[in-house]
């Protein structure tokens, strides 16, 4: 009989010596910390929030590699830099923003509310030096006094990079070139994000470089149709007098249920458009942020570097050669992109921007993150401006709309005629309801402005700029991730 329950069964210290129990410890308190709890931290995340971020970032193993002989503020602060970083290079793609484009316009975050951005950077920011702190505690490097213990810690980590490296070359899901691809796994197994941030910083252009970019097709945008018609008419030769009115609707993504579609674009569907209009409703396809939407747009090419120098003709310069009055409309500041330098370039001969607008009376304030003017006061200033052109005087009108940019409040389009009880998936109070509100409204304008019966015979093309990024996986599976969607209202024959 056992004098106590306790000695029934065998500790599990009996089974190892102290000296050899506490080098297991410590190698687990260092798998933890460098390999289990910053990439476990992503892949959770990465069921609640849409992250394309491969399964293990190698960055945290080459710090467990050096950790040993720098000690523990060294390493937290290592560890905080690439924790910040991997939220970086993570959250740039949610936005449709490519690293390199992200560096480069890291800066504009100036002109955003941060009223409205500050609590979630800060909290990404706190979240990396808590998170490196608490990791560092319980690896403490004065865990492993001899040098000996901690050089085989090192070299085990410097093979576990090798190892898991070369696992990802061999998938042929690495940068680096392998000739046999096993393909065991479909997904991507590792990256470094340190690499990855400074390759895209390397490759941001300097200001002088000029733009790069591929010609599209015709199916390529919305204004497609426009270009074919003036490629095969000759500079100087008058157009079909029209007036041409073009809008680019932030986040105006193509919903992929068919019904969700429809009503989202009903205004410009109403009996009494087609009744005047030929009414076009297609998709294109698009690619990157909004300011890629509008080179697509108006200059028929896919950026690939942006520069604001060699500019390609684009529809302002080429309509402005055949007689138009060209005008654009923004209601944002004229600073953020960089739109004061790279607009008049386009060949506008009037540009509105936020600033401008409000010295002629429009001065109504909408949004959150982007808080500019309210898209249905700018839609009234385009409405005056487009009924003030003639037949022989015609305007080209663009408008690159805001209100709709991510993140939204709950006041903008809460006056919208859109139905977001018609369907779980635009449940009230969510961010579609509040998308698919604030869009609907600007359609309907669009509407009001080409039912009126003053106005010049006029030609409307509307397209979304790229999908909206939404965060959450599930809502970004509502919306095409190649497709956005476009109309066309071209008047009538009969019309007068």
């Amino acid at each position: 009989m056992l004098d106590n329950a306790s000695d029934a069964l065998p500790r599990t210290e009996a089974f190892l010596p102290v000296p050899a129990r506490a080098k297991l410890q410590a190698a687990l308190r260092y798998l933890a910390t460098y390999l289990i709890f910053p990439n476990l931290i992503f892949l959770v995340l990465g069921h609640f929030f849409y992250l394309m971020r491969p399964l293990v970032n190698i960055d945290y193993l080459l710090i467990g590699a050096i950790a040993p002989f720098v000690g523990p503020w060294v390493s937290a602060a290592l560890y905080a830099a690439t924790l910040a970083n991997e939220f970086f290079i993570n959250v740039a793609p949610v936005y449709r923003f490519e690293i390199a484009d992200a560096i480069a316009w890291i800066s504009q975050l100036q002109y955003v509310n941060w009223k409205v951005w500050a609590p979630s950077i800060s909290a990404l920011l706190a979240a990396s030096v808590i998170g490196s702190a608490f990791a560092i505690r319980i690896s403490s490097p004065s865990k492993l006094p001899k040098f000996e213990n901690r050089r085989w810690v090192s070299i085990g980590f410097l093979a576990l990079t090798f190892f898991v490296s070369a696992a990802d070359i061999s998938n042929g899901t690495s940068f680096v070139p392998f000739p046999v691809h096993l393909s065991y796994a479909n997904f991507n197994i590792a990256y470094s994000g340190i690499r990855r941030t400074v390759m895209a910083a390397i490759s941001v252009p300097a200001e002088d470089k000029p733009i790069t970019y591929q010609a599209l097709p015709t199916s390529g945008s919305a204004t497609g149709p426009l270009w074919s018609q003036l490629r095969v008419t000759p500079p100087g030769a008058p157009l079909p007098q029209k007036q041409i009115s073009l809008t680019l609707v932030e986040s105006m993504g193509l919903f992929r249920d068919p019904a969700l579609r429809d009503r989202l674009l009903a205004p410009l569907e109403d009996p009494k458009l087609l009744a005047k209009y030929d009414v076009r409703i297609g998709t294109a396809p698009f690619r990157g942020f909004t300011l890629n939407g509008e080179f697509r747009e108006l200059c028929a090419i896919q950026v690939t570097r942006f520069g604001e120098h060699a500019i390609p003709s684009c529809l302002p310069r080429l309509l402005h050669e055949r007689g138009y009055e060209t005008i654009a409309f923004h209601g944002f500041t004229n600073l953020f992109y960089n739109r004061y330098q790279w607009y008049p370039q386009l060949g506008f001969d009037r540009i509105f921007f936020a600033q401008d607008m409000q010295q002629i009376g429009v001065s109504q304030k909408c949004g959150s993150g982007f808080r500019g003017l309210c898209d249905t006061a700018v839609a009234d200033a385009i409405h005056r401006t487009l009924l003030a052109g003639s037949a022989k005087h015609p305007q080209f009108v663009y408008w690159m709309t805001l209100n709709s940019h991510l993140p939204m409040d709950s006041v903008t389009g809460s006056d919208s005629p859109f139905d977001c009880g018609a369907s779980p998936a635009t449940t009230p109070g969510t961010g579609v309801c509040r998308s698919s509100r604030i869009i609907y409204q600007v359609l309907a304008k669009l509407a009001e402005i080409a039912l009126d019966p003053k106005l010049p015979p006029t030609e409307f093309i509307v397209a979304g700029d790229h999908a909206p990024p939404f965060d959450s996986p599930k809502t970004r599976a509502l919306y095409s991730d190649s497709d956005i969607p476009t109309i066309t209202l071209t008047p009538k024959t009969n019309e007068p």
